[in-house]
């Protein structure tokens, strides 16, 4: 994607690209501003140089021929100035929508659906994207209480042993 900008925006024009890719480990999630929410979801942070030509320039190239070469991926384009930021409260885009249908995931995915839909209805409305993914991979493991008990182990240990592996403790 890096290669597809650099051949849309000028590398004369071109400051610097920064990739975030995946869901930062290190920190805690409440101070780092980003959309990550999973290992593939990335952010791509373009700054241009002072002067270059006009952004919305680039955007719409960028919103017309990356679908194209990257099928199936979505992309969108995040305020750059602090006032916008300020004004989205921090969020991706000014209108956020929040779908909710606790544990019938088939009828939060038909909602989500049709709220999609009529927001990309929306004239002047752009970069409509859906933030969390419906059906990516999930892994369920019950936990029999008391057999782990008997082992000597707590839920926290089963949990811990399937989250992201942490580093190796410091010599």
């Amino acid at each position: 994607m890096e290669k597809k900008i650099r051949e849309v925006v000028p590398v004369e024009e071109i400051e610097s690209i920064t990739d975030d890719i995946g869901v930062p480990i290190s920190y805690n999630l409440a101070f780092v501003q980003t959309d990550n929410a999973a290992g593939n979801d990335a952010e791509i942070r373009v700054q241009l140089k002072k002067k270059h030509k006009p952004t919305p320039r680039y955007q719409d190239a960028l919103r017309e021929q990356l679908p194209r070469q990257f099928p199936g991926s979505t992309f969108y384009f995040l305020s750059a100035d602090i006032v916008s930021q300020v004004l989205n409260f921090g969020l991706a885009s000014a209108i956020d929508v929040e779908v909710l249908a606790r544990n019938k995931p088939e009828e939060q995915r038909q909602a989500v659906q049709k709220v999609f839909a009529a927001v990309q209805a929306v004239p002047g409305a752009a970069d409509v994207h859906v933030a969390q993914q419906l059906d990516h991979p999930a892994l369920k493991v019950n936990v029999d209480r008391q057999q782990a008990a008997a082992l000597n182990i707590a839920e926290r240990d089963v949990a811990n042993s399937l989250l992201t592996p942490r580093s190796p403790p410091a010599s």
